[in-house]
């Protein structure tokens, strides 16, 4: 059974449709990369697999669960225990350091609270030495390690990763897509990757590409 299977997913902005995907799967282990121009739906896509915006139409299965069919409560509970997310705006909690972010991701997902499994999940992406830093105090590279580092401390079942690259030179865009599929490879994780960034390309050879649907609406139009 796919982790992910996605059939008549669509969804419109403004009356401009940005989404279109007939069918989709990806199976357990595997890793995607989700391509698209800025405004193909790549986001919304990311948002609406992990239950956070309701498309207008179609179904989507994680782990053969009916997202959409879900009240809120249910969709935060399957979110925390399945998911873990790496935002293209990281999203870290200022007032809190590093190591409570990583045990503010486990108890939204209703785990234990495990001193071990953050320290672990910080040491493997390099900042074992950074648990009680702040993330003012932390580079901008250090803050997408964190993010990282939160996605994976729940060992989630799928990685959603949004532009994970796009403000990133060409070493640390290699650095971060090594670690991001060496964190799954970690967790016996799904990696699912939105990008525009051609660079990616090489790391992962699974792919979904999405076209610019209003920007064809509008072609047609003019």
């Amino acid at each position: 059974m796919p982790l992910i299977d996605v059939t008549g997913l669509r969804h419109a902005i403004a009356g401009r449709p940005v989404l279109d995907i007939p069918q989709w799967s990806v199976e357990t282990g595997r890793h995607c990369l989700l391509l698209g121009p800025s405004g193909s739906g790549k986001t919304t896509l990311i948002h609406a697999l992990a239950g956070l915006k309701r498309p207008d139409g179609g179904r989507i299965l994680l782990d053969g669960q009916a997202v959409w069919d879900l009240d809120a409560a249910a969709r935060d509970h399957l979110r925390g225990r399945l998911i873990g997310i790496v935002f293209q705006t990281l999203h870290l909690v200022a007032a809190l350091d590093v190591g409570q972010n990583l045990h503010l991701a486990r108890w939204l997902a209703g785990l234990p609270r495990d001193a071990g499994a953050v320290a672990r999940a910080l040491d493997r992406v390099g900042l074992g030495n950074r648990l009680a830093a702040k993330p003012e105090h932390l580079s901008q590279g250090e803050k997408q390690r964190v993010a990282i580092a939160r996605a994976v401390v729940t060992q989630p079942k799928l990685i959603l990763a949004d532009e994970p690259t796009s403000a990133l030179d060409d070493e640390n865009c290699a650095l971060v897509m090594d670690l991001l599929l060496e964190q799954a490879d970690v967790c016996s994780a799904t990696l699912l990757v939105a990008t525009h960034d051609e660079r990616t390309r090489a790391r992962i050879s699974d792919r979904l590409d999405l076209p610019k649907l209003s920007a064809q609406t509008e072609g047609r139009a003019a």
